[in-house]
């Protein structure tokens, strides 16, 4: 080996070093963040936070079932003590009105605090006689049997009130005091854990333990668990299974793709270590690709991973192209690389546009595109000659490149009807042009429709509210009481529910009331002498005596001495993350939420409630430095992939623009530029008709499948096409061409048979469209070849 070679693979090896070392400290993630822009609004900001970290982030739900009637009550609070013990945990809910005794606490304890709207006060005489009287009919009543010191110490019915907000608008059946389903044969439970929805190994693992939690209870139950099951659902368990389904799908699609190109390099170069050269480019390009975004992002997204393993088509083409020519000695001759760096260019140029996306997703698969074939050409260029020596040449590549000759020379006469074909096609494309795209971001969840079908029947049997509709009460300015607009903001929305137009309502400010109002209300409470001598007065028209409702007059006089009641009071009760995940800050600004309940028979206009609202409160002086928006989550989110698909077909388009120009700058004949353009755009034509014909909304992994079309495409155009260099003398033309589009079919197509529509989309996508492109770039050279001659 000569000394400059001996200075490429050491270069080489260096290089492989590097990524590997990079690679192996590197996050692999599976999140929706890479789908939101690098420059976030503030809303869109909130929808990353709470994707990771806010309450539905953080919520896991269960059923087991089907058990026997008289094993749900044991087997729910066995199974409650062995998951509290679990490490991330935070809380586990089985319908028992005990577990929420910490919370009832701190609620009645403030009873006083987060009650009335300080105006009308409950403590007047009239007002305290009708109160009075009320919970003397209480204590005739079935129910002062069981409640007659509660309700002594709580004649006014402040303490039901703030108890009402651990309830939402419905609930769960009870059986033995335990959640049950509809048919009384599965228990259900909600819980509550600490780890961080960006944190997937950590979900992983406790997903883990409260599974084996549950072997162990069953067990321990002495239960025959062959029909029982362990049934886990929310967002903690679709964003693992969806980073497990992604992975086991590379690793054994990936596997299956190489299966068949070994198969193919064996069954053609029968040489093991042809085989092993081959793939060479290969590894390069995926550890030098994924190190690159490893670098440029800080992490990798698991379908980035995809997309890097389905690179095994073009870097296999390179390595095809050195290997089959330097069978037939000409990989040495000067024209033989210049069409191959000319298609490496024109794919480089084409993802170089999507660098300029604001969302990272975008971004990741250009840079490892970029830097992928970068490697994978490279590598094929100056380290594979080092390793493989010319040979003479091989039979049956003549006799394959012989058949493909008078194949491709037959293709001649379907020139015009391919030709119509591609006009139908983009005309097609032009008159679906609306239809063409989902905007439904839907079509990006991993999640099978099982999967959600499961989910949405427990979240109804939990009796869960749609929280997908919401208020955003946002601090304008530093020094904004931003507590005090949502105030008014809820008292607004509360009309709105006594006139039916809303269900309910959860506000942060039921449990954190803005300090002002929670002193007017204090302002409002009677001193102890005060509102004893009232009662006194009233025990003659209410049959209650001061000394009965002693408990009641101790309990207002302490209330007027509490200091306001602040989030650290919640801390180790459940009330504690709701109320996180309705107070966030956003670029140091403090932002409330306000979830609603709305009526899912009638529709939600966003834009017309925030009318409503800022027109009722434009004068408020608790809105001055403050905003309010009033947003669908599940619409702001499909808009602003609608954004995320606009911004990627722009780039893409500008991409082309600057492949074209490349082309003619180096071409320099319209009849070429043709001859190459012409086929790279005919297929996308096809196979965009193609998705619309058969009804199917492209998506964004559509879109990358057709960059990957024209990049792949552009390899095989600028081949074919004799103004390109001197490979239309060649020996070999359309032999390494075959091998490489089978090794590409192989390396994308099998995709299409992933369980993940994302990547299934990509390799059905590349699948078709790899094939296609090379039989019209075939055609249309056959053509120029007949002229020619």
């Amino acid at each position: 080996m000569k000394r400059v070679d001996r200075r490429i693979v050491a270069c080489w090896l260096v290089v492989l070093v590097v990524a590997a070392l990079v690679l192996a400290r590197t996050t692999w993630r599976a999140d929706m963040s890479v789908f939101l822009p690098t420059k976030p609004s503030p809303e869109q900001k909130l929808l990353i936070t709470n994707l990771q970290q806010g309450q539905s982030a953080r919520t896991l739900l269960a059923s087991v079932g089907p058990l026997p009637a008289a094993q749900l009550k044991p087997v729910s609070h066995a199974l409650v003590g062995a998951w509290r013990e679990l490490a991330g945990v935070s809380s586990v809910s089985n319908g028992n009105p005990d577990d929420f005794a910490a919370e009832q606490a701190v609620l009645f304890k403030h009873r006083y605090l987060l009650t009335g709207d300080g105006q009308h006060d409950p403590f007047t005489e009239p007002a305290l006689r009708e109160q009075l009287q009320q919970a003397r009919s209480m204590l005739a009543s079935s129910a002062g049997l069981f409640n007659k010191t509660f309700i002594l110490s709580d004649p006014t019915g402040a303490g039901l009130r703030s108890l009402n907000l651990l309830s939402g608008s419905g609930g769960p059946r009870r059986h033995q005091g335990v959640w049950v389903n509809g048919q009384t044969d599965a228990l259900l439970f909600m819980l509550n854990i600490d780890v961080d929805g960006a944190d997937l190994d950590g979900q992983e693992q406790l997903l883990t333990d409260l599974r084996a939690a549950y072997a162990r209870t069953l067990s321990h139950a002495a239960i025959d668990g062959a029909d029982t099951q362990l049934t886990l659902s929310g967002a903690p368990v679709f964003a693992v299974q969806s980073r497990a389904d992604i992975r086991g799908d590379v690793v054994r699609l990936s596997s299956l793709g190489m299966a068949l190109i070994v198969a193919l390099l064996l069954l053609m170069f029968r040489s093991l270590r042809v085989l092993l050269i081959a793939l060479v480019p290969l590894l390069t390009a995926v550890a030098v690709g994924a190190a690159a975004v490893a670098l440029g992002f800080g992490s990798i997204h698991a379908l980035t991973l995809g997309f890097g393993v389905a690179l095994i088509g073009e870097c296999v083409d390179y390595a095809l192209y050195h290997l089959v020519h330097n069978q037939s000695g000409a990989g040495g001759q000067p024209g033989f690389w210049a069409p191959v760096r000319l298609g490496l260019f024109t794919s480089l140029t084409g993802f170089a546009a999507l660098l300029f996306s604001d969302f990272p997703g975008l971004a990741q698969l250009a840079v490892l595109a970029m830097a992928g074939l970068t490697a994978g050409f490279l590598t094929t260029r100056y380290v594979l000659p080092t390793l493989t020596a010319a040979s003479a040449p091989v039979d049956r590549f003549y006799r394959l490149e012989a058949h493909a000759r008078r194949a491709s020379a037959s293709l001649v006469r379907w020139q015009p009807w391919a030709l119509a074909l591609v006009v139908i096609c983009v005309i097609f494309g032009v008159l679906r042009r609306d239809a063409l795209w989902s905007t439904d971001i839907a079509a990006l969840n991993p999640v099978s429709a099982q999967a959600q079908q499961i989910d949405t029947l427990m979240r109804d049997a939990l009796g869960g509210p749609d929280v997908s509709n919401m208020v955003l009460v946002r601090a304008n300015k530093p020094g904004t009481d931003v507590l005090a607009a949502t105030a008014a903001v809820t008292a607004a929305l509360r009309e709105q529910v006594q006139a039916g137009r809303l269900r309910g309502l959860q506000s942060p400010t039921d449990l954190l009331p803005p300090t002002a109002l929670q002193q007017a209300r204090q302002q409002q409470l009677p001193e102890p002498a005060v509102l004893q001598a009232r009662i006194t007065a009233l025990a003659g028209q209410t049959g209650l005596s001061a000394r009965a409702l002693a408990p009641f007059i101790d309990a207002v006089g302490a209330a007027r001495e509490q200091p306001p009641i602040v989030a650290a009071d919640y801390t180790g009760t459940r009330l504690a993350g709701r109320l996180e995940s309705m107070l966030t800050t956003i670029d140091e600004r403090q932002v409330a939420i306000i979830t609603l309940e709305h009526d899912s028979s009638r529709p939600f206009e966003p834009a017309q409630w925030q009318q409503q609202l800022q027109t009722q409160l434009g004068s408020s002086p608790a809105m001055q430095g403050a905003s309010l928006t009033v947003l669908n989550l599940k619409a702001r989110t499909d808009a602003l992939y609608a954004g995320y698909i606009r911004d990627a077909l722009r780039l893409s388009l500008a991409g082309a623009a600057a492949i074209v120009i490349l082309l003619a700058l180096s071409l320099r004949s319209w009849r070429a530029l043709g001859t190459v353009c012409l086929p790279i755009g005919g297929a996308l034509a096809i196979i965009v008709a193609g998705f619309a014909l058969a009804g199917t909304p492209m998506h964004l992994l559509h879109l990358v499948g057709l960059l990957l079309v024209a990049a792949i495409g552009s390899n095989y155009a600028l081949v074919l096409a004799p103004a390109t260099g001197k490979q239309a003398g060649d020996a070999l033309t359309l032999t390494p061409l075959l091998l490489a589009n089978l090794t590409t079919v192989a390396g994308f197509g099998v995709l299409a048979l992933s369980k993940v529509p994302l990547l299934a989309a990509l390799g059905l996508t590349v699948g078709l469209g790899a094939p296609l492109v090379l039989v019209l770039a075939a055609i249309a050279s056959a053509r120029r070849e007949e002229q020619a001659a």
